[in-house]
């Protein structure tokens, strides 16, 4: 069977149709790939308007050779700076406490001689059998408080005392004065004073009371 010239120019296929079929296909598919490609961003997208300046610089040691970073040295002064009086301040405090705690150290250990010195225990023994300091008193004769403190001079190696302690018992309390002295050592102290005094401020001689007599 012959075909016609017109018969195959409607069967062959059109050149202008498959070209521009792909064509189109082709440019299709190449808009959604490259809309799914992160390219790089431009050098320009990097620059700032601050130069960078490195935090140090690189210095080579003449004898090693060897390449250091040498960074500067920075100051904060957002903080506060200490206080360069601060370390003398409490060595200064330091000094004033010891000092004020040897000073009640010395005084403590002075009005400790004088509590235990052969004058006071003898004056405290006789006071402790007078009938008339025990009538006032009563009974369990002692210093006051729990940390007596003598006040006045005890000096037996100059032979002179003048000192005066509050004393208790077990009816009331009273201040005791003390006063004697001596000529040389060879002497006995002779007693001059020796008096309670009440906080009604009635007075008591124990000179005058004969049940006792006091000697030291």
């Amino acid at each position: 069977m012959m075909l016609s010239r017109r018969s195959l120019a409607l069967i062959r296929p059109s050149n202008t149709i498959l070209p521009s079929l792909f064509t189109t296909t082709t440019r299709n598919q190449l808009l959604h790939t490259t809309s799914r490609v992160n390219f790089p961003a431009s050098p320009s997208n990097f620059q700032t308007n601050k130069e960078y300046k490195s935090a140090g610089k690189i210095v080579i040691d003449p004898k090693t050779g060897a390449k250091k970073l040498v960074k500067p040295m920075t100051v904060n002064t957002d903080k506060p700076f200490p206080d360069p009086l601060a370390k003398q301040r409490r060595v200064r405090y330091g000094f004033i406490l010891f000092s004020i705690a040897m000073g009640v150290s010395l005084f403590g250990i002075f009005n400790y001689e004088k509590v235990s010195s052969p004058v006071m225990n003898a004056t405290m023994y006789f006071l402790r059998r007078s009938e008339v300091a025990r009538s006032k008193l009563g009974k369990e004769i002692t210093f006051a408080g729990f940390f007596p403190w003598i006040k006045g001079e005890l000096n037996t190696m100059k032979g002179n005392v003048d000192v005066t302690v509050d004393v208790s018992g077990s009816l009331s309390t009273a201040k005791m004065h003390l006063k004697a002295n001596r000529n040389t050592r060879a002497h006995a102290f002779v007693i001059q004073q020796w008096t309670l005094e009440f906080a009604d401020g009635s007075e008591l001689d124990l000179l005058k009371d004969a049940s006792i007599e006091l000697t030291f």
